[in-house]
């Protein structure tokens, strides 16, 4: 195998190992970084024969707001995790001691036999255990089977992933502890409830009022609704656990949906997308070269149905370093690299004095008409930016839109001094380059504009700036490769010409590979798909949990005061009188519930979407209430249909059966 020559491995990287590293967070990255080397003996710095690597840290990481995307993650992590755990505390709070108001005259009559309040606590926490030892198992497997389903779905989505189906027993182990945490947490109140009940008490009990309050004669003729109100204040705060547990699983289940609904295409493909195609050779996607693109492919694509517009972006390729002072090296590359330190930079340099001339690399473009329309300025103007002699700064935009001004070397009206030259000789130790012969350009800076990332060589390690075709010094035309190229077509010809150019980088030039808005909004269909299946799965859960949790609050609230019941119609109350004052019950308690959802999503709305929000650039906060009013009939309907079917039960029984039942 013939060995490749200095020139090649300076211009090509040939013979260098690339290794991508992918940490849990983008805290301390540079210390990260050196921690691996030092395990594995290396050191960090300028790669050179010996144990030394050089090292680049992805430049997304040096965005405004990466300092505080871990916070924010956390924040929004715990916060999670609170509603989670509250939610479910409420449930089984709700469950335990609505049983212990049912089960009330039970502890009393333990009491009467001698039973301790401490005995009758420990009684409470072993139905806790019991209920806990079958409860959880089952929710455990129920959970690792949905995983299964959803996961392959998940990972579907990534590059390269590939799905390992695990029963990790730490992870169970985990699950397990936490679900027993929040449920003896949850019975500890309704246990001391329990044990706190006297022997009297528990014999003629039914739900009171903890309050006295002075009698008032009311004129109002709704009785029943009177009644079902001054019901449900009897236990205001089982009452309000009940209320605000559903109302808690509502507002999960209306986030859920608006987290998944936020998702916008538009700013997705915005990122990536900036023309309807985009063809370049396959090593300029891998990020490992900048071939010319094929004329051939190009010249078809102009040809078919439906082109519009489209233009080229090319890349210089010969030797040119920019000519700039010691001071302003150093602080572009302080500025531009949040991780960077000045030891790795040569000491000799640092020797020099700041107004000191020295060289640094640059990336120049060159654009057409077209391609510079996609330009962004930020300062300056582009007029008369295709005249020889002007320059334009070009920089990036971070994850959120702002333009990285710290990329910016020069003001406009600057002069930007370059050096070229495309005779030059490379080191054996690749580390040194002697130009043979050289150019010296001089160019003025009428803008600082913003370049889409997806025209560039997606690598950026130093200033880049861009010019036009008549910029190009003489002789030097040969050094200035098509890298991309991009095209328009109109809505009816795009369809065709994405079939066109997928068969042709398949099967014609192979190659050659490309892009297009159509491939990107596959992706994003996909994407957005895995969310809609795990947060439709989550919301579902979430929303059968608070269902459950309304049906059996209401069903055993009316069990709880059969004895009541049966009084209030021995003492003339009819039937369908007493279906309405528990059909009432249950609206007003789903009432309260649905508006006090109402309020809690405002503050989901101004507290948790903002912090979404800055966290996935391509998601839109948006005010929703669909699944807050989708739960309106539903929660209507149980309000209804439980009080009845639950009384109608009941009225099997005569009411004498029932007082004597009550009284057992």
């Amino acid at each position: 195998m013939e060995q490749a020559s200095p020139e090649e491995r300076e211009q090509n990287n040939v013979g260098d190992w690339y290794l991508d590293l992918v940490f849990e967070d983008s805290r301390d990255i540079s210390g990260t970084l050196e921690k691996i080397a030092e395990n594995h003996g290396y050191t960090i710095g300028e790669a050179t024969e010996g144990t030394e690597l050089a090292c680049g840290i992805n430049w997304a990481y040096t965005s405004t707001h990466s300092e505080s995307m871990d916070a924010q993650s956390i924040f929004l992590l715990i916060g999670a995790v609170i509603v989670m755990l509250l939610t479910g505390y409420l449930i089984i709070y709700n469950v335990f001691q609505i049983s212990v108001a049912g089960d009330v005259r039970f502890y009393g009559l333990l009491k009467t036999i001698g039973t301790t309040g401490r005995q009758i606590r420990r009684i409470v926490r072993w139905q806790a255990l019991l209920l806990s030892g079958i409860g959880i198992p089952i929710g455990l497997i129920f959970g690792y089977l949905t995983g299964n389903l959803l996961m392959p779905v998940i990972m579907a989505n990534l590059d390269d992933a590939t799905v390992y189906r695990s029963a990790n027993p730490v992870i169970f182990i985990g699950a397990a502890l936490f679900a027993l945490v929040t449920v003896f947490i949850s019975c500890f109140l309704p246990a001391r409830r329990a044990a706190k009940v006297s022997p009297v008490e528990a014999v003629r009990y039914t739900e009171q009022s903890r309050t006295k309050k002075k009698k008032k004669k009311s004129r109002n003729r709704n009785r029943l609704f009177q009644m079902a109100w001054a019901n449900l204040m009897r236990n205001k705060l089982k009452t309000i656990l009940v209320v605000l547990s559903l109302a808690l699983s509502i507002v999960m289940l209306n986030g859920v949906y608006g987290f998944t609904r936020g998702f916008s295409m538009d700013g997705f493909l915005e990122k990536f997308v900036i023309s309807d195609f985009f063809v370049a050779d396959a090593d300029y996607f891998k990020y490992s070269g900048w071939e010319e693109v094929s004329p051939s492919l190009v010249e078809s694509l102009k040809h078919l149905d439906g082109f519009e517009d489209g233009g080229y972006v090319g890349y210089f390729q010969d030797y040119r370093q920019l000519q700039v002072t010691k001071k302003s090296y150093v602080d572009w590359m302080t500025n531009r690299f949040n991780q960077f330190s000045l030891d790795e930079l040569d000491p000799e340099l640092l020797a020099l004095p700041d107004d000191a001339m020295t060289e640094m690399h640059l990336a120049m473009y060159v654009l057409d008409d077209y391609t510079v329309s996609k330009l962004e300025v930020v300062e300056g103007s582009l007029e008369g930016w295709e005249e020889p002699g002007n320059i334009v700064q070009v920089i990036l935009t971070d994850d959120y839109g702002n333009p990285i001004m710290d990329q910016a070397m020069y003001e406009v009206g600057d002069q930007v001094e370059i050096i070229s030259s495309t005779d030059y000789t490379v080191s054996e130790d690749g580390l040194d380059v002697t130009r043979n012969s050289q150019l010296e350009e001089s160019y003025t800076v009428i803008a600082t504009a913003v370049i889409p990332n997806v025209i560039t060589t997606r690598g950026h390690g130093y200033p880049e700036f861009a010019v036009s075709g008549e910029s190009i010094p003489k002789g030097y035309e040969a050094f200035v490769t098509d890298m991309v190229y991009l095209a328009d077509f109109t809505e009816e010809g795009t369809a065709a010409a994405e079939q066109f150019v997928q068969d042709y980088t398949e099967k014609i030039e192979p190659e050659m590979a490309y892009e297009s808005k159509g491939k990107y909004a596959g992706n994003y269909e996909q994407f957005q798909m895995m969310f809609w299946m795990v947060g439709g799965s989550l919301s579902f859960i979430i929303g059968l949990v608070g269902l459950l949790n309304f049906i059996n609050g209401e069903v055993t609230s009316i069990l709880s005061r059969k004895r009541e019941l049966a009084m209030l119609q021995s003492i003339g109350m009819t039937g369908r009188q007493m279906k309405r004052m528990l059909v009432l019950e249950g609206i007003l308690t789903s009432g309260g519930a649905l508006i006090l959802a109402a309020v809690l999503n405002l503050g989901v709305y101004f507290g948790m979407m903002p912090v979404i929000e800055d966290l996935f650039w391509f998601f839109q906060k948006n005010f929703t209430m669909t699944m807050i009013l989708a739960a309106v009939p539903v929660l209507l309907a149980a309000g209804i249909l439980i009080p009845l079917l639950v009384y109608k039960r009941a009225e099997k029984k005569s009411i004498v059966e029932r007082l004597r039942e009550s009284e057992n």
